[in-house]
């Protein structure tokens, strides 16, 4: 995992436990990896994982088992996907109709420029 400026250490583990759930890499019941074991995984202080698996905990994504470790919830694809919507919704989609109003570009072109990324993207 790469880390980039702009958003904090713990927010970038959020969002990449997320993606990692709604990709289905990680599926429900499927044991991660410690607090500790993934702060030296990612070269950071565990009290930046602590806060991120807290976060994931109250999200219902993640939930500790006391003296096991900690388990990707029963429902977390539906809750990474809907919070990762909401995130998308809240700060990407402004800004693409921002760029689409500025570069005037009509929805009905940018629908066909999607769909080609989209396809491109797919193969």
């Amino acid at each position: 995992m790469n880390f980039t400026k702009g958003a904090s250490i713990y927010e970038q583990i959020v969002e990449h436990i997320l993606e990692q759930v709604v990709s289905g890499s990680w599926s429900a019941e499927d044991r991660i990896s410690s607090v500790r074991e993934m702060a030296v995984k990612l070269g950071v202080n565990p009290n930046t994982v602590q806060r991120a698996y807290a976060m994931l905990q109250e999200m219902e994504i993640l939930e500790n088992r006391r003296g096991v470790g900690y388990f990707i919830h029963a429902g977390a694809e539906g809750a990474a996907k809907q919070r990762l919507r909401e995130e998308f919704t809240r700060e990407a989609l402004p800004w693409i109709s921002s760029r689409l109003k500025l570069l005037e570009i009509e929805p009905e072109e940018f629908t066909g420029m999607l769909r080609r990324e989209l396809t491109d993207g797919a193969s």
